[in-house]
């Protein structure tokens, strides 16, 4: 993925008449050119194409990530990338990078600038050398809390899909941007692909991530953050 002047994708920020999502990966895809560059009119099977090629993503799970956003937000078969940011379709409270629209009073749309601070955050909870998925769920769990999303009766996402949604997203980053060995995100490729909505220069897929292994992880981040809550409030009690 680096950029050269011949390079078809190259690295190219979105100008202001270019659509963006809340979606750093979505918006990656756009800005290096794997999408229209300007985010609109794009294809079931041109995104599902690119979700495989740059990230590894299996041919089920492709399509499962590209069917919901074209049902939910699309028009015909194809999407924009700014209609992801309709609130409650799939974008969502408790986002790990991005502020929720209470927070900016953007109404029924979400912002799709990342927030440096909530970026930020992430970076000083980890080692300071890569982001791990134990670093992300602590984020998610943290966010749940500041949007008041903490599981308990009244206390949760709009439509409960969303919450599926939102605890896949850990899964996701730790997945489609690691380096290979299990180590987690590099701190310098997180701040690139979450800050600035590029591919790091050194990126390259190294396996698959499949259907069945994300529902399992996402399981996981479920459960880790739902027990995190419990620890949250057993301490306000105990306070």
């Amino acid at each position: 993925m680096t950029s050269t002047p011949s390079s078809p994708h190259e690295f190219t920020p979105a100008g202001p008449d270019d659509a963006r999502s809340p979606c750093p990966a979505l918006n990656a895809l756009a800005n290096h050119n794997h999408l229209p560059h300007n985010g609109r009119n794009i294809g079931f099977l041109q995104l599902v194409s690119a979700l495989r090629g740059v990230y590894g993503v299996s041919l089920p799970l492709a399509t499962v990530l590209t069917a919901g956003g074209v049902i939910l937000c699309g028009h015909g078969f194809k999407l924009d990338l700014d209609a992801l940011c309709r609130h409650n379709a799939i974008e969502h409270d408790a986002s790990m990078v991005h502020r929720d629209v209470a927070e900016t009073g953007g109404g029924n749309l979400a912002s799709n600038k990342p927030d440096q601070d909530l970026i930020r955050a992430i970076i000083d909870s980890s080692n300071g050398h890569n982001v791990t998925l134990e670093n992300l769920i602590l984020a998610k769990a943290l966010r749940e809390q500041q949007a008041h999303i903490d599981g308990t009766p009244g206390h949760g996402y709009s439509k409960g899909y969303l919450s599926t949604i939102s605890h896949g997203e850990p899964v996701l980053a730790a997945e489609l941007i690691s380096r290979p060995g299990g180590q987690g995100i590099p701190v310098e490729w997180f701040k690139t692909w979450f800050g600035e909505e590029r591919l790091p220069d050194e990126f390259k897929k190294h396996r698959t991530l499949g259907l069945m292994e994300m529902r399992t992880e996402r399981a996981m981040v479920t459960e880790k953050v739902n027990a995190l809550h419990l620890e949250n409030a057993t301490k306000r009690r105990d306070d």
